[in-house]
């Protein structure tokens, strides 16, 4: 899984993990989750290491924001890594969002448990526990925005002038994860690879 994955990274460099704002240990109170934001808040990571140069690995509806800072810094990009990405929300959410708290409480179930299975392609253990690191971590209106928001990015005109390397990586058995999307990607940038 993804910890087995990170624990490899680490033995051979610094790994730096940050949650997403209004999730985890970030701002809960986050109402503001524009792709400007989003690169706001790597921005500042960044800045706290004091990272010159780099390697960014960009998940999901993190995968746009990492696409956009990559084109605006390639001097501190070195590689770049996109894992279940895309650069236009609306071909992983085609269907409007519309932020209703009271929906969002009451349809919290059935969408952790659907995000869970989809993203990992099952219904077994793995399922389970990234739907409740989901619940652990963040408030059903805060998700709601966040997906609203990844609906309307749109990073397909900064693909060209990505200039790190780029590894592409679709899971072929993942519903949301489908292979035009991270085929379209891949195409978009520059010498990206696809697997």
């Amino acid at each position: 899984g993804i910890e087995a994955w990170f624990g490899r990274l680490g033995r051979g460099a610094q790994v730096a993990v940050y949650d997403a704002r209004g999730t985890g240990l970030s701002d809960r109170a986050a109402t503001d989750f524009g792709i400007d934001a989003m690169i706001g808040d790597l921005d500042a990571v960044v800045a706290r290491l004091g990272w010159d140069e780099f390697v960014l690995c960009g998940f999901f509806n993190a995968s746009a924001p990492a696409l956009a800072y990559a084109a605006r810094h390639p001097e501190r990009v070195s590689d770049l890594v996109i894992w279940g990405g895309f650069a236009r929300g609306s071909d992983i959410y085609p269907l409007p969002m519309t932020v209703d708290p009271s929906a969002a409480v009451a349809q919290w179930p059935m969408l952790v448990d659907t995000a869970a299975r989809t993203w990992t392609a099952g219904s077994g253990d793995e399922a389970r526990r990234t739907a409740d690191y989901f619940r652990s971590c963040v408030e059903p209106v805060t998700a709601v925005r966040a997906f609203a928001a990844a609906r309307e990015y749109d990073v397909r005109g900064l693909l060209a002038e990505v200039r790190a390397r780029t590894l592409v990586i679709q899971r072929r058995d993942a519903p949301s994860q489908r292979l035009e999307v991270a085929r379209g990607l891949a195409a978009g940038i520059p010498e990206a690879q696809l697997q």
